[in-house]
C-alpha cells in the first residue's frame, strides 16, 4: 500500500512540475508556431535497432510519421543499406557520433563527456562523413551519446563550425520546453520527461528498465503517460520531443497507438529536427 501512495504523489507532484516547465521560456527565446508541435525521434545504438530499420521504417511511412534517426557512424559503414531504409522513407538522419564512447560494443573505455575539443570534433566529423560517403546524405543534426548524462561543454562549438543547425542533447527541465538558440546558427530540442518522473526522458530505455518498481510502466501505462504529454503541448501550444529504440517499441502495440495518434492529430504538428530548425531560425 505504501508504495502505491508514493507512486501515485510522485506522480502528481511530477505533473505539477512538468506542466510549470511547458510555460517556462529563456529570455530572448521565441517561439512561431500557432500549433503544439512533435518530434519523433530513434537512436540505432543496437545490431538489433539496424536490421529492424526497413520494416520499421515502412511502418512509420505507412503511419504518415516523418521521424528522426539518431546513426552511429561505425554502423553506418558496417551496414549501409540497412540505414538507406530511413532515406528511403522520407525520414530524417542526425549525427549521434562515429562510435559512441561508452558504447559497451563499440567503444566501453571512452567517455564522451570527457572527450578533448579535438577528439568531439572528430567524432562528429566522422559520423558525418561515413553517412555523406555512404547514403549521400548530409546531416545538420546532432544528439549527444547518453545526452545530457554525458554532454561535453565542447559539443556546441564543433557543431557550429561544422554548421550544424541542431542539438537534441538536454531535457526539457534543465532548459525550457520549446526549441531554444544556444550558439550562432544552432538551437538545442529538448527532450521531454516522462510526466511521472521528471529526471528522466520519455524514451524507451526509461520505460522498460527503471531502476526501481516505481521508475517502471507497462508499455500501457507508458504510453498513456504519452498521450498526457501530448495533452500538455496541445494546452500551451507548445513542443514534445520524444525518443526510443527501434527494437524496444518494433513490437509494442501501444507505441503504435501513440504514433498514430499524434500522425492524426489535428492539434499536433509532427516536425523533424531540421524542419524545427529551418521554422526558429528563419522566423
Amino acid at each position: 500500500m505504501y508504495h502505491i501512495l508514493e507512486r501515485l504523489y510522485t506522480s502528481s507532484h511530477s505533473l505539477r512540475r512538468v506542466e510549470k516547465a511547458f510555460l517556462r521560456r529563456e529570455s530572448g527565446s521565441s517561439w512561431p508556431s500557432t500549433l503544439a508541435v512533435a518530434t519523433v525521434s530513434f537512436d540505432v545504438e543496437e545490431i538489433a535497432d539496424v536490421k529492424a530499420l526497413p520494416d520499421f521504417c515502412r511502418r512509420l511511412a505507412d503511419l504518415d510519421v516523418r521521424a528522426s534517426f539518431a546513426v552511429i557512424g561505425v554502423y553506418v559503414r558496417r551496414y549501409p543499406d540497412e540505414h538507406r531504409a530511413i532515406l528511403a522513407e522520407n525520414h530524417e538522419i542526425i549525427n549521434h557520433s562515429f562510435s559512441h564512447p561508452s558504447h559497451p560494443d563499440l567503444c566501453p573505455k571512452r567517455q564522451f563527456q570527457t572527450l578533448s575539443a579535438d577528439e568531439v570534433r572528430a567524432e562528429i566529423e566522422k559520423c558525418h562523413t561515413a553517412v555523406a560517403e555512404q547514403l549521400g546524405y548530409e546531416m545538420t543534426g546532432f544528439r549527444n551519446p547518453h545526452f545530457l548524462h554525458q554532454f561535453n561543454s565542447h559539443t556546441y562549438d564543433a557543431l557550429s563550425a561544422l554548421g550544424y543547425r541542431v542539438s537534441t542533447s538536454k531535457s526539457m527541465m534543465d532548459v525550457q520546453a520549446t526549441p531554444v538558440k544556444v550558439a550562432n546558427g544552432l538551437i538545442e530540442c529538448p527532450l521531454s520527461p516522462c510526466p511521472d518522473h521528471i529526471y528522466t526522458v520519455f524514451d524507451s530505455y526509461h520505460m522498460s528498465r527503471g531502476k526501481t518498481l516505481l521508475n517502471r510502466h507497462t508499455p500501457r501505462e507508458y504510453f498513456e503517460r504519452g498521450r498526457v504529454l501530448a495533452e500538455m503541448a496541445i494546452r500551451h501550444r507548445s513542443y514534445i520531443n520524444t525518443y526510443f529504440d527501434p527494437i524496444h517499441v518494433m513490437h509494442c502495440e501501444p507505441f503504435w497507438e501513440f504514433a498514430e495518434l499524434l500522425a492524426k492529430s489535428t492539434s499536433i504538428r509532427l516536425m523533424t529536427y531540421s524542419d524545427l530548425a529551418k521554422m526558429v531560425l528563419e522566423a
